[in-house]
């Protein structure tokens, strides 16, 4: 039962954050907030956004990462509560279940906001495309695997594919190394990825 004093833990704010759910990342903005969980709303702002298909997601999740950077605050939450507004809007409750507080580079030192996936792609690197399977991701990168050996500087600039998820840009490789001189592991970060649909209206090469 609610009462006046629980009530007194939970802070009206208004932060801007991102949720990982089902391989996506959704921008969300937080109602309010308590030191056992968070409101939130997410918005139909984004041409990619499908609210049927959002709300399936969210419905069927038994956990779910999130981060706000003006927070400091990342982790992994429990939904317990999702409303659908007639403004397309969805109002989201969450109950913390991992907290990392004062986090000010969750996308590197987190692995909370890392979500272990499995896709192919390909990455051009030298006029040459080169076939990869990602190990994780997040919503700044991603890492990823190559059955070969490549020397490859860091801090440059790659084009990426991953059809399956209908996703390519540009990324900037962070760092690369050779475990056993037989393969390559790679993390790169964003630089504007773009959808299928994005991408061609500029004309990206493919």
């Amino acid at each position: 039962m609610s009462t006046p004093n629980n009530r007194a833990y939970r802070k009206n704010i208004n932060s801007k954050g991102w949720l990982y759910l089902g391989g996506e990342v959704q921008e969300m903005a937080t109602k309010n907030i308590s030191i056992t969980g968070v409101l939130v709303k997410i918005e139909n702002k984004n041409i990619n956004f499908d609210k049927k298909r959002t709300l399936q997601k969210l419905l069927a999740s038994k956990s779910i990462d999130f981060y706000f950077p003006k927070l400091r605050l990342s982790g992994e939450a429990k939904v317990v509560r999702v409303e659908s507004e007639q403004d397309g809007q969805i109002m989201l409750a969450m109950e913390f279940s991992n907290v990392a507080y004062e986090v000010d580079h969750p996308l590197f030192n987190r692995k909370s906001f890392r979500k272990s996936l499995t896709i192919p792609g390909r990455i051009l690197i030298d006029d040459e495309y080169h076939d990869f399977i990602s190990v994780n991701m997040s919503q700044g990168g991603f890492m990823i695997h190559l059955p070969k050996k490549l020397a490859i500087k860091n801090n440059r600039i790659a084009q990426f594919e991953f059809n399956t998820l209908k996703l390519k840009g540009f990324a900037k490789i962070v760092w690369a190394n050779n475990p056993d001189n037989t393969k390559t592991v790679m993390g790169l970060q964003y630089v504007k990825p773009k959808a299928d649909s994005e991408a061609e209206a500029d004309n990206k090469p493919h």
